[in-house]
């Protein structure tokens, strides 16, 4: 691998220089292994974390080339030394839209197209979600998914009603597996073709009205610092974890939470370090409970 020389080079070749010829060669599938063995991700992730835009660009675009090669993708989710998704995660919110855009793409490629190939091999039954108004599957996704129904969440739609025909469509592919256990709460009745109220969904309680909640995320964003900690206490949550959340960190959790479970635990286990069902439940509730948080302590910090 190159070595970084005082004038911001590396052997004389400058990072834009670098990332380019990276991506260019791993064009090639048969190089692909061979640059990744040489140290390229590396390189590559080191260009994204102190690179200008232009080189993020060049140097994300060649991430998502290497990771086309099945062995490659693997490595890349195993070994975090190389510190690629977490790189990529911090990418995909960049101002830069190509930056973002490539990010998210090299993401889905190295994870979720490694679940989904994982699935289909082994002829597990896969309910599509669409999470982007605009996205259209295509290659190897759009081969997979094909003709398949999917379910939209990218606000086209009310949510509600979204959830419904999911939970539907789930509850059908339990009852056509024969090897398939799933455990449902007592309280839950088994799902019919009607209607399903809010109510009885066991995962989250009822969504909040648009209006309302949006006025609650837009006060929350604006948290200072002493009102995040204030509504820490509140709700006995540890400061040992999560004091170092800003408010506009609070508002993003509360609309993962209630747009995206799987995302949301995910998140929560793997940022916040959050594991046990206990501290989750509390976690997840408090964000429930913001409204009434909320109003005290924005009333009190205007005081």
């Amino acid at each position: 691998m190159a070595m970084e020389t005082e004038d911001g080079n590396w052997d004389g070749w400058s990072l834009m220089e670098l990332a380019r010829i990276v991506h260019q060669v791993a064009r090639n599938d048969n190089n692909k292994r061979t640059v990744v063995q040489h140290g390229a991700v590396l390189l590559l992730v080191k260009i994204l974390d102190i690179g200008n835009i232009e080189e993020q660009r060049e140097a994300v675009r060649a991430i998502w080339t290497l990771s086309f090669d099945k062995q490659n993708k693997t490595e890349m989710i195993e070994k975090n030394e190389w510190n690629v998704i977490e790189t990529l995660k911090i990418m995909s919110q960049s101002s830069d839209e190509t930056v973002k855009k490539i990010s998210k793409q090299a993401l889905w490629t190295i994870k979720d197209q490694h679940n989904t190939e994982y699935a289909y091999t082994l002829k597990k039954k896969i309910i599509p979600l669409k999470m982007e108004k605009d996205y259209k599957a295509d290659g190897w996704l759009g081969f997979i998914i094909g003709a398949k129904l999917f379910y939209e969440f990218s606000g086209k739609y009310e949510y509600g009603d979204k959830v419904n025909e999911l939970i539907r469509a789930v509850q059908e592919a339990v009852e056509g597996s024969t090897d398939m256990l799933v455990e449902v709460p007592k309280h839950v009745e088994k799902l019919t073709m009607e209607p399903i109220l809010q109510s009885e969904l066991p995962v989250m309680s009822a969504p909040k009205p648009k209006d309302e909640q949006s006025n609650v995320i837009n006060i929350v964003r604006k948290w200072t610092p002493s009102q995040v900690e204030k509504w820490l206490d509140i709700n006995n949550l540890p400061k040992k974890l999560l004091g170092r959340l800003r408010g506009k960190d609070i508002a993003f959790l509360r609309l993962l939470a209630n747009q995206s479970h799987n995302t949301f635990y995910q998140t929560i286990r793997e940022q916040l370090n959050i594991k046990d069902i206990k501290s989750m439940s509390d976690f997840l509730f408090a964000l429930e409970d913001i409204n009434t948080d909320m109003i005290n302590l924005h009333s009190t910090s205007s005081l």
